[in-house]
């Protein structure tokens, strides 16, 4: 995606908020001007980025605490689109905006890489709720990176360690902490928070893969999973994540206490899922963000694992 636009570059932005930044990539100007002027209102620095390239770099050298990423998206740029989320910074939020007649497609596609999907038009009073929302998010990200910062530098001289959990609450941070064990600790903690969710939804409370479908399309999943975990036969259960660094380089070992699933299938990209809004954290995971990664007959079971150089075998 190459979005050329008339919004100011971002040489000029104007400073308006000392903690939040958002940048707009589209290749609409009307399309998201409602968005900027939101975010503006907000005391948020608003600034336009021409290519991936260019967001990334200031992405990497942004140095507000609440980082917002807005994208005007069409079915042609949807899978470019997820593959650029898959590369973004863990505390940016991103808002994906598309045409009424495009939303099923993208949503299918753009899956778990955004915050919040939109239907354009929208109103007003919409739009500024999802911007409240994502701001609030931000802010939520912020925090916890740095209060998981106080224990990266422990944990990066553990051998060995193993944590249990049980709720999806507890997975990002977990997961944060687990990633500053990893050469690449945004794209482990990507990886790993996908792995976690699977071993709690699929896993444990054995919600399958067309349910999950079925539950997103009628809004229901997050009940769902809330009722399963005071549930008897689901609720005691947790999964366990064990850490090992070796000089090969650094495992960690996901078990959950579920029946386990044909995780073959779900290795690879398939036509028969495309329509689907979930399926795709375990190709996300293998793809983008560990060197190898492997699971025990069962499936109940999943190693992921990062080379410490690139010379090194698992």
């Amino acid at each position: 995606m190459d979005h050329a636009t008339h919004l100011p570059p971002l040489a000029s932005a104007r400073e308006i908020s000392e903690d939040a930044r958002a940048y707009i990539l589209s290749g609409d100007e009307a399309g998201l001007s409602a968005a900027w002027r939101v975010l503006e209102a907000r005391g948020c620095l608003c600034a336009r980025a021409a290519n991936e390239a260019d967001l990334l770099k200031e992405f990497a050298s942004c140095n507000k605490k609440k980082k917002l990423l807005l994208v005007d998206c069409g079915v042609s740029d949807a899978e470019e689109f997820s593959s650029l989320s898959s590369r973004l910074p863990g505390d940016v939020v991103t808002i994906v905006i598309c045409k009424g007649a495009d939303y099923e497609k993208v949503s299918a596609i753009v899956g778990p890489g955004a915050f919040m999907i939109l239907r354009a038009p929208m109103a007003t009073e919409t739009l500024e709720s999802v911007i409240d929302a994502a701001l609030h998010e931000a802010g939520r990200r912020a925090a916890l990176k740095e209060e998981c910062q106080l224990y990266f530098g422990a944990l990066r001289w553990a051998e060995a360690a193993k944590f249990t959990f049980r709720t999806l609450d507890e997975i990002e941070p977990l997961a944060r902490l687990l990633s500053s064990a990893f050469p690449d600790q945004e794209g482990a903690m990507k990886g790993l928070r996908e792995l976690m969710r699977n071993a709690v939804e699929h896993g444990n409370l054995e919600i399958g893969f067309k349910e999950k479908s079925r539950l997103l399309e009628d809004n229901l999943l997050s009940g769902e999973i809330a009722r399963r975990l005071v549930d008897p036969l689901y609720g005691a259960r947790v999964v366990e994540a064990v850490l090992a660094r070796k000089p090969e380089g650094v495992y960690v070992i996901i078990k959950d206490q579920g029946a386990g699933f044909d995780w073959r299938e779900f290795t690879k990209f398939s036509p028969s899922r495309a329509a689907y809004k979930n399926g795709r954290g375990i190709q996300i995971a293998r793809l983008t963000c560990f060197d190898k990664l492997a699971f025990n007959e069962a499936g109940n079971q999943v190693t992921a694992f990062s080379a410490l150089n690139s010379n090194a075998q698992a």
